[in-house]
């Protein structure tokens, strides 16, 4: 289970993760296990099963709501029915398992491993294993100045493409938090299921101003700064569909 990270002054709440339990059958059965991987990285989904003999002929598949990867073992040897792109079998004697590669947040959900012995008949479920792999996406952020008119200054805080949802963003200046009501925020929800907030503050003077987000994929809070030539360097702009993210501010470490 995934929590976002803390610190003094801002109150966390635990991100809480529904799992659906996985139903028995004639063999063992193992509840819904938890996998927390980074977007882009690699998870390894367990099949707990040993078989009694090497007569067996099984089958061992990959679902979710879908089948993602069969296999069949034949005579010692595994084959190969159907695999995706990014779906590897790792045949071992007793933990058999498969690795799902470059993930990515629409991949979240949960994994189940099957495994059914074929021959010797009748045909008999053997085991089914359940794992949720949570995905997760560090924010990128920038912080740019976007309007100026009759004196008054808009600013932009700006985090995209984060996964989970849950994401905090707080104005700063001078080295504090600011009013909350003075900003207004905009979500947005990605085609590939991610998440980006747009945090607006208006303000009589740019300078000195920072923005502080904090999500559960970052080790610790960060502060991104305004820099006060993008201020000055816009001053004079009057068109409200002016936007310009300073690329010297988007955070692309984790």
């Amino acid at each position: 289970m995934i929590s976002s990270k803390c610190n003094s002054v801002t109150t966390c709440a635990l991100m809480l993760m529904s799992l659906f339990s996985v139903i028995g059958g004639h063999s063992e059965f193992s509840g819904t296990s938890v996998q927390t991987v980074h977007r882009g990285k690699s998870v390894n989904i367990s099949c707990k099963y040993k078989p009694s003999s090497d007569t067996e002929n099984l089958t061992v598949e990959l679902k979710t709501n879908n089948t993602l990867c069969s296999l069949m073992k034949s005579n010692s040897s595994w084959i190969n029915q159907s695999c995706i792109d990014h779906i590897r079998f790792i045949p071992k004697t007793e933990e058999m398992s498969f690795e799902v590669s470059k993930l990515q947040v629409n991949d979240t959900g949960t994994y189940k491993c099957v495994v059914t012995r074929i021959i010797p008949p009748p045909s008999e479920l053997l085991s089914e294993e359940g794992t949720f792999v949570q995905v997760i996406a560090h924010p990128k952020v920038s912080v740019s100045h976007v309007r100026a008119s009759d004196g008054f200054h808009t600013i932009l805080c700006l985090s995209e493409g984060f996964y989970p949802s849950a994401l905090e963003q707080v104005w700063m200046r001078n080295g504090g938090f600011q009013n909350v009501s003075l900003t207004y925020n905009i979500n947005k929800t990605n085609p590939d299921g991610s998440f980006t907030l747009h945090s607006y503050l208006n303000v009589s003077d740019c300078t000195n101003y920072s923005c502080w987000v904090n999500h559960s994929s970052l080790s610790q809070p960060m502060i991104r700064h305004l820099p006060p030539a993008d201020c000055y360097e816009n001053r004079g702009a009057r068109s409200s569909k002016h936007q310009r993210v300073s690329h010297a501010n988007i955070f692309t470490n984790y």
